[in-house]
């Protein structure tokens, strides 16, 4: 008897599974436009980032020294990614910046409420960690996860 009630839990379990698989499909990660300022702007010290506003979409970008504009997502794993486009930095901003191979964060740094809340997660805070996270070049992209 416990043999016919295991079968017919394996097919029940193999028949529902089948009528739902791929309907529960994770959310595509919201991504936001930023603009991120490093420790030489001015008003900002050291290295790392300093400030992090939105980018609307569309909007003009001017490159200048100590700025680089990209996006910024959470992965599957809840963390902080960003992506900077290569082309919106100085040469000078991309050595300081990211020529070692790693972004450092010499201090935590709290992401902006609306940048956070542009991208979906209303009421929550954000601090990246102090320390020096790897940088991943590709197809003109520095991509940080923090």
């Amino acid at each position: 008897m416990k043999t016919f009630y295991l079968t017919v839990s394996l097919i029940l379990v193999f028949a529902f599974g089948s009528l739902f698989a791929g309907r529960f499909q994770p959310a595509t990660p919201v991504t936001q436009g930023v603009v991120l300022e490093y420790g030489s702007r001015a008003g900002c010290f050291g290295t790392g980032p300093c400030r992090m506003q939105l980018d609307a979409a569309g909007s003009s970008y001017i490159v200048q020294e100590g700025q680089g504009r990209g996006e910024v997502w959470l992965n599957n794993a809840g963390k902080l990614v960003l992506s900077l486009d290569s082309a919106s930095m100085t040469s000078n901003t991309m050595q300081e910046q990211f020529g070692t191979g790693y972004f450092e964060v010499p201090e935590p740094f709290q992401v902006p409420e609306e940048v956070l809340t542009a991208m979906g997660q209303q009421g929550v805070q954000m601090i990246i960690p102090a320390g020096e996270y790897a940088v991943v070049a590709s197809n003109g992209y520095l991509e940080v996860v923090f």
